[in-house]
């Protein structure tokens, strides 16, 4: 159970990339400029859990066959999309991990080390918890630490990061920092957690790292 629900979005995603019957609705707003066949994060890229794909399946009655799967590791993060690229986060039980696959055959494209893991409690597993997000060639993520950073998404070479704990004095929830990362009009949003004051939402200039 512990990499079902991660097989299974990996399963439906190899389904969805490999269909050529694919429309996009032009009348949506995205939070992010990716097209609208992607699920560039939690909830997808319009943040409500739906597509705006139609006739993904051609078929009445399809008979849907696994075309591959990849066994990983342990946590709580969903699968993003792009392209041919899916991307999550998962745990080893020593170190937490962003990896990027290829939809097609499930062949590791890279790996980046995020650092220690995140270690379950209360009958949790470990491992990072919240979503990448995808957004003109850079991967946004937050760690269960606080520590929130940016990838390439061609390489997942590190762009920029910032330690929530230790330069914002962001006090991590009793579960560590769960949320993900939200683009808009290149700003990234991301919530600080909570101090003793109050709790407070940080904005950053997606392709500079800025703080506004």
């Amino acid at each position: 159970m512990k990499n079902f629900n991660l097989i299974c979005s990996l399963m439906v995603i190899s389904i969805l990339m490999n269909s050529n019957y694919l429309n996009s609705d032009d009348q949506v707003e995205y939070f992010n400029n990716e097209s609208s066949s992607a699920w560039n994060g939690f909830m997808g890229n319009t943040r409500t859990g739906h597509s705006t794909e139609s006739q993904v399946i051609p078929h009445q009655n399809p008979v849907m066959v696994k075309e591959w799967t990849k066994k990983i590791g342990t946590g709580y993060s969903g699968v993003s999309l792009i392209d041919n690229t899916a991307i999550t986060m998962y745990s080893d039980h020593e170190f937490d991990y962003v990896i990027a696959l290829d939809v097609n055959d499930g062949k590791k494209l890279w790996e980046y080390k995020i650092g220690p893991t995140y270690k379950g409690h209360g009958n949790s597993q470990d491992g990072p918890l919240s979503t990448p997000v995808i957004h003109e060639g850079s991967v946004f993520c937050l760690s269960p630490f606080g520590l929130f950073f940016v990838l390439s998404l061609d390489y997942g070479e590190l762009k920029w990061q910032f330690d929530l704990d230790r330069e914002f004095k962001a006090k991590a929830p009793d579960w560590g920092f769960t949320s993900s990362p939200l683009v808009y009009k290149d700003k990234v949003f991301i919530l600080g957690g909570e101090t003793d004051e109050s709790s407070f939402v940080l904005a950053f200039g997606a392709s500079t790292g800025d703080l506004l």
